[in-house]
């Protein structure tokens, strides 16, 4: 009996031992930090003010606020309609104002090397007047003595219905010979334009030896080119 009990108390024992010598669990793993927010940077372009004239240097430049934050970029530009402009690669680009073709200019910008998901985009356009060209109000190809009065008046009411205007009167000659002749109709011209009380200071003649014997008539408006004379 003696020996069962002394048995039972050392089994006992060693289920105690056993107990205490459990290992303790590890702490739990501590959360991993938060994620590194990144602001995007802003993006905008810097473009020129005001009334620009064709062949005028127009300048326009990135302005990337990057938030302090160690970003390597890049600037790529677009000019549409496509014209030549230097500076591409770099924050500020420049070219000359188109002198035909459309009214208004968009210059576009992406810039290279932002995070996936930030906006990298902008975009500047700019509109000026067309410029003013010259229009061709008659041509006479026969002798002026037998135009009609009408046909002169036309051409007095509109210079007068366009103050600013001036009157561009070319006289074309096909041979030595017919210079002189041609010359005459410019004085018989400006004797019509006088008595119609058109002032010579808004009368500019032209000879042009040409193909042809011909006097035209252009209205050219203030800040437009006196036309081109066709050979």
């Amino acid at each position: 009996m003696r020996k069962i009990l002394s048995i039972a108390v050392t089994f006992i024992g060693l289920v105690g031992y056993a107990f205490a010598q459990k290992p303790t669990p590890p702490p739990p793993t501590p959360p991993p930090p938060p994620p590194l927010v990144v602001q995007c940077p802003t993006i905008a372009i810097a473009g020129p003010t005001g009334v620009f004239a064709a062949g005028e240097t127009m300048r326009y430049s990135a302005r990337v606020d990057m938030r302090e934050q160690p970003l390597s970029i890049e600037y790529k530009w677009t000019v549409n309609p496509a014209v030549t402009f230097a500076g591409q690669g770099g924050p500020e680009i420049e070219f000359e104002r188109p002198a035909s073709g459309r009214n208004n200019v968009t210059v576009s910008l992406e810039v290279l090397g932002l995070p996936q998901h930030c906006p990298r985009n902008a975009s500047e356009t700019a509109s000026w007047t067309p410029a003013p060209v010259a229009s061709r109000l008659d041509q006479f190809l026969g002798p002026l003595t037998k135009i009609p009065d009408l046909r002169i008046k036309r051409i007095t009411n509109s210079l007068r219905g366009n103050p600013t205007s001036q009157l561009f009167v070319v006289l074309e000659y096909p041979t030595d010979a017919t210079e002189a002749a041609a010359k005459q109709k410019g004085q018989l011209i400006a004797s019509l334009l006088k008595t119609a009380g058109i002032v010579d200071t808004r009368i500019t003649y032209a000879l042009g030896k040409t193909t042809r014997e011909r006097v035209q008539f252009w209205l050219v408006p203030a800040g437009a080119e006196f036309p081109k004379i066709e050979k």
